[in-house]
């Protein structure tokens, strides 16, 4: 858990493999099933509610926000559920299980102001976004996230989910693209004379491109 002002940013990490033949099934009803018992059903999704409901009525928390003077109703919660296999990471996926919390949610009595929709983050994400970016703020790009999603409309005939990595990792990649091409042409495949010709801003000319 990450407190931030009145902001909680909770956090649940599974440490998932592939699941077996998951790529290879085209039953919907099937699919759906593999995900609910790994994602949502005790575990994942159904972890960080448990989470949220811990946190009212729990005297460390009540007196934790009493010191910091701050009131319930005006916590905003941000779930984050962090995936070490990058094949999880995928907006459908984040979209389908945001939907099941937000139906969970319902469920409980809080009165916090607000509990934001569902992030997925993997690990590969995550490096990639420390590595190429020194000034990177996760609790600063968790916020801009949620902002984007809330003003997300899925009421169209092709839905384009918002994704965490896309928002932020692609960005970051073309604004350092200078340093890709430093390492390319430093790594000398077998004296690649096409890779020694490449001008400096080869990846941010393809970038805006």
């Amino acid at each position: 858990m990450i407190f931030n002002n009145r902001h909680i940013f909770l956090f649940e990490f599974k440490d998932y493999e592939s699941i077996n033949k998951l790529d290879s099934i085209y039953n919907y009803n099937e699919v759906e099933k593999i995900l609910d018992k790994n994602f949502v059903e005790k575990k994942g999704v159904s972890q960080l509610v448990s989470m949220i409901k811990r946190l009212k009525g729990n005297s460390y928390f009540d007196e934790f926000i009493i010191n910091k003077k701050i009131k319930s109703h005006t916590i905003e919660i941000y779930p984050v559920l962090v995936v070490s296999n990058a094949f999880y990471n995928i907006p459908a996926l984040e979209h389908y299980l945001g939907i099941k919390m937000s139906e969970k949610m319902k469920e409980l009595d809080t009165d916090f102001k607000k509990v934001h929709n569902l992030t997925m983050l993997d690990l590969n994400s995550l490096v990639e976004l420390i590595y190429y970016n020194n000034q990177f703020d996760l609790v600063k790009c968790l916020k801009e996230y949620a902002f984007k999603k809330s003003k997300f409309n899925e009421n169209v005939i092709v839905p384009n989910y918002p994704s965490f990595r896309d928002t932020f990792v692609r960005s970051d990649v073309l604004k350092n693209g200078d340093f890709l091409t430093r390492f390319l042409k430093s790594t000398n495949f077998d004296d690649n004379e096409d890779i020694k010709a490449m001008p400096d801003d080869f990846f941010k000319q393809r970038g805006r491109g």
